[in-house]
Parts: structure tokens; sequence; C-alpha cells
């Protein structure tokens, strides 16, 4: 099976987005740690909360309209650079 380069861009635009979802979600996640650990108001940090699991729940549907391909690298991303920046302890 051959894949041709018309069916590869979507995926690796999805791996990419993925990967830049992965690290937008990280660093809010450390700025929102911040605001609940007392650094700021309780409201900023449950505002925050919500925002960084809708930006996160809108990129996944946004990715599912393109197919299950597409959804499966931005998955694919968003978890691999999760779980570096996690194990490296990025805030």
């Amino acid at each position: 099976m051959t894949a041709d380069l018309p069916t590869l861009l979507p995926i690796l635009g999805g791996l990419m987005a993925g990967a830049a979802l992965g690290a937008a979600y990280v660093r809010l996640l450390s700025l929102n740690v911040a605001l609940y650990a007392g650094e700021g108001s309780w409201r900023r940090g449950l505002a925050l909360h919500a925002g960084r699991l809708a930006v996160i729940g809108g990129g996944m549907w946004v990715a599912a309209q393109s197919g299950a391909a597409v959804l499966l690298a931005v998955l694919g991303g968003f978890l691999a650079v999760r779980t570096l920046m996690v194990r490296k302890g990025a805030p």
C-alpha cells in the first residue's frame, strides 16, 4: 500500500496541530495551577480551566470533521507533546 502526498498532508498537518494544542495545554495548565495555588483569583482560574478544555474540545471536534486519520494524528501529536512536557517538568 502506498500513500500519496494529498493523503499524507492532512495527517501531517493534524500531527503538527495536535503538537501545538498539547504545548498550549501544558502552558495554560501551569498558569491554571498558579491561579489555583493562590497567586490569583479562583474565578480567573476557573475561567481559564473552562477555556482550556473548550479549546482542546473544539480542536478535537474540528479534527474529527476532517476524518478519523486526522483526528488520530491530532490526538497522537497532543499526547506526545503533552507527555514530553510533563515529564520534563516544563511550565
